[in-house]
């Protein structure tokens, strides 16, 4: 058994992290055969938690590709740590939302195959519309697999199981679909879980490419910041909006002394879903307002939308 702790207390910073594609750095899509430094078939998994799993898979495939899509920057890190400690070079990382990381970072017709393992399944009904293997998603996974490729999903539960069978259709999706029952096979976290409390049964859905679906990665739009004369942080409450597409504002915390404000965002569009920060903060001619450092963020229409509607605010 591989030990991530061990891994990453012996491993050099630099080292470890040179696994990491800052892709926003990049010109995107990205040229993948140049991130590895050669041309092999290019396989994905998304979630990779502690990234035991695709570790072990591109150890055991040296002639693949692997790239690994996570949204948490301790899971980046263990994972850099596992494959250097273990001298697996074929893997990539990437510090993002899958829904981002298909849309922009991969072109149509370039990966094999696309792996999620136990991806949450948002069990309660209030919840549903944020689980992610929806049509929409699904579609955009093959748009970027080669004909005849894989996208495979396994579950711990039925429901989320037959959701995923009813609404992805080959119709709505161009992916036909194959169900497997198997005991549990990856030993992640989870499994083992779930396991411990009895349950021996899991579900593999294997949806293949059939009928391609064309969906080129979004246009890029230059972000404008803005700048307001007056700003009142005890009136501020911006609403949220869902026309064009979903922009909601959560938590609002503002520094008086500093007089600094960073307001939670969250915004929908399409397959694009962001989660980031808008700072506000004071200045000789004014008050800033523009996205906070953090996580790279894709310049598209929400995010401009949500700048716009705290500058209306603000306003006021």
């Amino acid at each position: 058994m591989i030990r991530v702790a061990a891994a990453m207390a012996i491993i050099p910073k630099s080292k470890r992290l040179k696994l990491f594609v800052p892709w926003r750095s990049r010109s995107l899509p990205l040229d993948w055969d140049a991130e590895f430094e050669r041309s092999r078939p290019l396989k994905m998994e998304i979630g990779f938690g502690n990234g035991q799993y695709l570790c072990s898979c591109a150890a055991d495939d040296p002639d693949s590709n692997y790239v690994g899509v996570e949204m948490t920057w301790g899971s980046i890190k263990r994972a850099c740590g596992l494959c250097c400690k273990h001298d697996v070079e074929n893997v990539r990382l990437l510090w993002e939302d899958a829904r981002t990381a298909l849309a922009w970072d991969f072109r149509e017709n370039s990966l094999e195959s696309i792996l999620a393992l136990y991806p949450c399944p948002w069990p309660k009904k209030r919840h549903a519309k944020f689980r992610l293997f929806q049509p929409d998603f699904v579609a955009l996974c093959n748009s970027r697999l080669k004909s005849g490729g894989t996208l495979t999903v396994v579950t711990d539960s039925s429901t989320y199981r037959d959701e995923m069978l009813e609404t992805n259709t080959l119709a709505r999706t161009g992916m036909s679909a194959h169900l497997e029952c198997i005991p549990a096979s990856f030993q992640t976290k989870y499994e083992k879980k779930w396991q411990e409390t009895g349950q021996s049964e899991f579900y593999r859905l294997v949806f293949r490419k059939q009928v391609h679906q064309n969906i080129p990665k979004p246009e890029v739009q230059i972000v404008k910041h803005h700048l307001v004369p007056e700003f009142d942080p005890n009136t501020f409450a911006p609403k949220d909006e869902k026309d064009a597409f979903s922009v909601q504002f959560k938590q609002f915390i503002f520094d008086q002394k500093q007089q600094i404000g960073l307001l939670e965002v969250h915004t929908h569009e399409e397959t694009i879903e962001q989660h980031f920060y808008i700072r506000i903060k004071k200045q000789e001619n004014g008050w800033k307002i523009h996205p906070a450092g953090g996580p790279p963020l894709l310049p598209v229409p929400s995010v401009q939308r949500a700048l716009d509607i705290v500058m209306e605010c603000a306003s006021l």
